[in-house]
């Protein structure tokens, strides 16, 4: 089972209007992703048709992020007006559990923290 991740999941999450046409897949002579990486991925997510799954948004960018081998969904394409909730600590959590440091996944996400609170209000904003 091949699994969608990058933009195109993003899109079909529900965190932004912008159309993202081309699918980054993860499986065999696609995208690499370690074994226990995979366990975490097909843990996560829902099917999308016969023969894909489709990670969740918050999942899709932190694999994204993490492995860098596909385009990585920019920032100011997150509308936080789509979003339900805070995404920054499933989207820290996320990453740490494809691989990442605590370190590097706060080094990563730092573009992004504004962009994932559909109240506009963080705390390391004051």
């Amino acid at each position: 089972m091949r699994i969608l991740t990058g933009g195109f999941a993003v899109w079909m999450g529900g965190w932004t209007v912008q159309v993202h046409h081309h699918r980054d897949v993860i499986g065999p002579g696609m995208l690499v992703r370690p074994d226990t990486v995979l366990d975490q991925l097909r843990a996560v997510a829902t099917a999308y048709d016969r023969d894909h799954l489709i990670l969740p948004a918050v999942w899709a960018l932190a694999d994204g992020l993490v492995h860098k081998d596909h385009a990585v969904f920019p920032p100011d394409e997150i509308d936080p007006d789509y979003l339900e909730r805070r995404e920054d600590d499933n989207l820290r959590g996320a990453m740490c559990a494809l691989g990442a440091t605590t370190l590097e996944a706060e080094i990563l996400i730092q573009p992004y923290i504004a962009r994932l609170d559909p109240d506009g209000v963080h705390p390391s904003f004051g």
